[in-house]
């Protein structure tokens, strides 16, 4: 709403509201709305310091996900199938061959448990199980553990650089704890 004068929000309304806004095409919009508004954001420290500057959002792709499943279903392996002649599935086979190849080269209990049927992505440095983690070597490895997986393809969509992001906005505000206290409330 370009009537607004000031915003407050956490950081990770601040990320869900531009990534919706990519998908949506209205980005550019967005932007110029809120750019004489003044930002406040809550957490902002978690936005900046505790995450990565660069966060790559990405979305499934049935079509790419139904043609990886016939290239297993008709070849059984990503090296056996012939290069396609199309650019967009000429660079998807050479990403799931490299995926393959990643996957032949990853060690059970190192890289990966299977519990309970389900394969699980482990942080090598940790042993934790990533519960968000996606790979595409992932994915090929349930496909080859139980034939009736349905794989999950994504996509990169947006790649986003949250510095840059909030240097948009000509007024902004960041708060490391949350909003509440007099002292804090007089300030702003």
């Amino acid at each position: 709403d370009k009537d607004v004068q000031i915003v407050y929000c956490a950081a990770s309304d601040l990320k869900t509201c531009v990534v919706d806004s990519l998908q949506n095409g209205t980005f550019a919009s967005h932007g110029e709305e809120l750019i004489d508004a003044v930002l406040i954001v809550d957490e902002i420290d978690g936005l900046v310091i505790d995450q990565d500057i660069n966060t790559t959002y990405v979305l499934p792709d049935d079509a790419v996900k139904h043609e990886t499943e016939d290239w297993i279903e008709r070849y059984g392996s990503f090296r056996k199938t012939p290069r396609p002649e199309d650019p967009n599935l000429a660079d998807l086979h050479k990403q799931l061959q490299e995926a393959e190849t990643m996957m032949a080269s990853k060690t059970e209990g190192v890289d990966y448990i299977i519990s309970g049927g389900i394969v699980k992505h482990l942080d090598r440095g940790t042993g934790m199980i990533l519960e968000q983690s996606y790979d595409l070597w992932m994915e090929l490895l349930r496909k080859k553990i139980s034939p009736t997986y349905e794989m999950e393809i994504f996509v990169p969509q947006a790649v986003l650089c949250f510095p840059r992001l909030l240097q948009g906005y000509r007024k902004i505000f960041g708060l490391t704890g949350s909003l509440g206290c007099e002292p804090e409330k007089k300030f702003l």
